[in-house]
């Protein structure tokens, strides 16, 4: 049995398909809200990496709060 070796370009774009796909299969709900601007976000609850409490975005009632959901790995 022969192995195909693509070009890493194509690697590239395979392995994005394959994750794009997998991400639409992961169960994401079709009744999606977005929260509009003026309007209350929902409060979550996040685990503080520095110290390890539990921190809630209640907690940050009435401060400015900057969310980076960048990931990079």
């Amino acid at each position: 049995m022969t192995r195909i070796l693509y070009p890493p370009s194509i690697r590239r774009f395979l392995t994005f398909l394959a994750l794009f796909c997998a991400t639409l299969q992961s169960g994401v709900q079709a009744s999606t809200q977005f929260v509009r601007v003026g309007e209350l976000a929902r409060d979550f609850t996040l685990k503080d990496r520095k110290t390890g409490q539990i921190v809630s975005l209640s907690d940050f009632a009435g401060k400015v709060i900057f969310l980076d959901l960048f990931a990079y790995w």
